[in-house]
């Protein structure tokens, strides 16, 4: 329901007037309670709610850090996690039989 707003919004002239994109990662990271009674299926969203805010605030910091860092550093760091996969598969030949999809 929340990717239909979302994109709804995304597409109007209202949200092409603000400038911004709205993003449901956003919303979640906003996310701080919920009003429920204390019923079984209610406490089970309410967990649900939690573990997404959690990722989501999680990814905005991840990219926040992204953002901050020199291109540089950025370059090392994912050549150093790329060698680091490849040879977690068991070097670059056993990573090249891989399909496209797992690689």
């Amino acid at each position: 329901m929340l990717d239909s707003i979302v994109d709804l919004y995304n597409h109007l002239p209202l949200g092409k007037q603000h400038g911004s994109l709205l993003c449901i990662v956003n919303i979640f990271a906003k996310l701080v309670g919920m009003m429920t009674d204390h019923c079984a299926k209610e406490k089970k969203d309410v967990h649900i709610l939690e573990e997404l805010k959690t990722s989501a605030v999680l990814q905005q910091l991840g990219e926040q850090k992204i953002l901050d860092s020199d291109n540089q550093e950025l370059v090392l760091k994912f050549y150093a996690k790329y060698h680091e996969v490849i040879s977690k598969f068991g070097g670059t030949g056993a990573w090249n039989t891989l399909p496209l999809e797992i690689q």
